[in-house]
């Protein structure tokens, strides 16, 4: 069985602008626990990654070509 903790919501996630940016990302990174795996006004999102030469944009247009 896995363990899973609850996703953090971006949408609570509060980051001052006027910080430097180093000081922002690492903000985000500590307030959202798993930057990988979060929630999105209540939808859950995880992120993974695959060893491949495809970029995202070939990836985006190749699924949203195929839903027609």
């Amino acid at each position: 069985m896995e363990h899973t903790t609850p996703l953090v919501d971006i949408d609570s996630i509060s980051i001052k602008s006027e910080i430097p940016k180093e000081e922002r990302i690492k903000q985000f990174l500590s307030d959202a626990k798993s930057p990988d795996q979060f929630s999105c006004g209540g939808v859950p999102v995880r992120i993974r990654f695959v060893n491949s030469e495809k970029t995202l944009s070939a990836s985006l247009e190749q699924y949203f070509t195929s839903l027609k």
